[in-house]
């Protein structure tokens, strides 16, 4: 039987999906991230539910880069806009793996194709679902377009304590 629970809209999901590329999953309230997660990653997690009430999810305004210097070179700060995402912040190993400043950039300005539909679906299920997404593309599911392997947590915040208008997330590069 497939593993699969409500998120507290009511919507049906399972935990994880496999594309040809990466491993997506939807992390459930009190959910650990998988065994072979880079602590940054679960550290973000840990100071993301220590900004939010029980059951809630915290606002863009409650998260205090200084309080994570460790995660400052690995963070992302990303803008909703409609159908797509906007860079507000990049740490520097994010920008440097990347070759540049993307930060002011869109998904929609930075990738294409099959790469950039997977990113946006990533992006709107943290979204849709108001919960953590942990990706991680692998060795064996990497393509020629992206030969960066990482591991991304992305988090939902809000601006108004009830719409997710920004996401915050912390990246690991594993080569």
């Amino acid at each position: 039987m497939k593993n699969t629970r409500q998120d507290r809209r009511g919507l049906r999901f399972s935990g994880r999906r496999l594309s040809q590329k990466r491993t997506l999953q939807v992390i459930g309230c009190g959910e650990p991230l998988p065994e072979s997660a880079d602590i940054k990653l679960t550290r973000m997690l840990s100071y993301w539910r220590s900004l939010a009430n029980p059951g809630d999810f915290p606002t863009r305004n409650a998260i205090d880069p200084l309080s994570i210097p460790e995660l400052l070179p690995y963070i992302l700060l990303l803008d909703v806009e409609n159908q797509d995402f906007r860079f507000r912040l990049v740490g520097e190993a994010v920008n440097a793996r990347y070759g540049g400043q993307i930060k002011g950039q869109s998904l929609t300005e930075l990738l294409e194709g099959k790469i950039l539909a997977e990113t946006l679906d990533e992006h709107f299920c943290c979204v849709g679902h108001i919960a953590p997404v942990f990706t991680r593309n692998t060795i064996y599911t990497i393509d020629s377009e992206d030969m960066k392997l990482y591991q991304r947590l992305i988090l939902p915040l809000s601006g108004n304590g009830t719409d997710v208008e920004s996401i915050a997330g912390v990246m690991h590069f594993e080569a």
